[in-house]
């Protein structure tokens, strides 16, 4: 039987994080990948996960359910949706859809997702939420360095012309509406 390889560019990865997963699987560890965010100063994984829990995002995500992050980056929520909706109980994993649509931000994505197979089913959509279907939608990073960036049209005129103004960089995706993403789909890969 031959195992599965895959190679990973992680040349825009400024720290792995490791927290000790064992309250959430009953073993393990969790892993991210922080993203060389020039704007961002390094944060600690274990910061991230106590500040959702503190949010109250444990009490929403259930065992054994399906997550949603859209805006997925380099997974720094998508990681914690997966340790709350798996079931330690059971030992089943919950689902999380990761919706990201920045092409700068799927290599260190996917091998994030890769690194915490053990910990949810994991699906990645490279695409944008739009609310139509669309082959094509430009985004731009609104000068924050490839992070939460948005669609520059729609707004009204001044949010518009500012965001226009700040634009550094762009890039395509394809555009999804609610309708054609289909969360049963995605979990069933």
């Amino acid at each position: 039987m031959t195992e599965h390889q895959s190679t990973y560019d992680l040349k825009s990865v400024r720290t792995m994080h490791a927290v000790d997963a064992t309250r959430w699987l009953g073993k393990g560890r969790a892993y991210w990948l922080e993203w060389d965010h020039p704007l961002e100063t390094p944060r600690p994984f274990a910061g991230i996960i106590e500040g959702l829990e503190h949010v109250r995002w444990r009490q929403l995500i259930k065992p054994g359910s399906t997550a949603i992050d859209v805006g997925t980056h380099s997974g720094d929520t998508t990681i914690p949706m997966g340790l709350f909706a798996y079931d330690k109980v059971t030992g089943t994993r919950g689902h999380v859809v990761g919706v990201e649509p920045n092409p700068h931000l799927h290599p260190t994505l996917e091998a994030c997702l890769a690194l915490n197979e053990h910990v949810a089913h994991f699906h990645l959509e490279k695409c944008a939420i739009t609310d139509r279907d669309l082959d094509e939608v430009e985004l731009s990073d609104h000068a924050n360095s490839n992070c939460n960036g948005g669609i520059t049209t729609g707004f009204n005129k001044a949010i518009n012309d500012h965001l226009v103004g700040h634009q550094l960089n762009k890039y395509k995706a394809k555009g999804k509406s609610t309708r054609e993403f289909s969360i049963q789909e995605a979990c069933s890969l």
